[in-house]
């Protein structure tokens, strides 16, 4: 006797869920289960399934993520809201760490050292407010502790401080612009694709 080759597939589906070769028409009977079919040939459940068209190749995946729909036999994102969720949260993320990346190079990433920059701003302007240039440097305690290290003066030093004051706020209101904009456009996103296309788009950020 001749052994059949046949594969089993979910009729509510037509998931093909195993291919195997037996011998006789009653042993193959045997091994198909209530709500199952089968079709002649050894075809692997990895590859193929039973569609319209009968015995179908399974299309390329566009992403790990996606799920195959049977009825329509199309990828399809199945993800839920607990998903969509983790998805903003990483795109915040990805969003933040720009943000840190670009900041970095002008802010000494320290605790506390953006209120010391802010504070050496206030005093620099203090100073080049004055009308003359003080004997002492007792009201302006960051400068004393500064000058001779930065700049050779007192009057540099803070002009160089409400310099950077200038260039530091021109910088922060550009990113912050983004920042938000961004953000809004990841709260407000629907669907994964569009968070996968604002995660991407971040990644091409100069």
């Amino acid at each position: 006797m001749s052994r059949i080759e046949f594969s089993v597939y979910e009729l509510a589906t037509g998931r093909i869920v195993s291919a195997m070769s037996v011998y006789g028409e009653d042993e193959r009977d045997a091994n198909v289960p209530p709500d199952h079919g089968w079709v002649a040939g050894f075809h692997d459940p990895l590859r193929f399934y039973v569609g319209q068209e009968g015995v179908t190749s399974y299309p390329p995946s566009p992403a790990p993520h996606m799920t195959f729909d049977y009825a329509s036999e199309q990828w399809v994102d199945m993800r839920g809201a607990s998903e969509m969720t983790a998805a903003r949260e990483a795109a915040m993320r990805a969003l933040n760490g720009y943000v840190a990346r670009k900041r970095n190079p002008i802010i000494t990433d320290l605790p506390g050292q953006d209120m010391i920059y802010l504070r050496k701003e206030e005093e620099g302007r203090r100073y080049l407010d004055l009308p003359v240039e003080p004997e002492t440097l007792e009201q302006f305690p960051l400068i004393a502790a500064e000058v001779g290290i930065t700049a050779p003066t007192a009057y540099q030093l803070a002009m160089i401080w409400v310099q950077l004051g200038s260039l530091c706020v021109v910088i922060a209101a550009q990113l912050e612009q983004l920042r938000m904009s961004i953000s809004a456009q990841i709260q407000s996103a629907s669907t994964f694709a569009e968070i996968d296309a604002l995660v991407e788009m971040i990644g091409t950020l100069p």
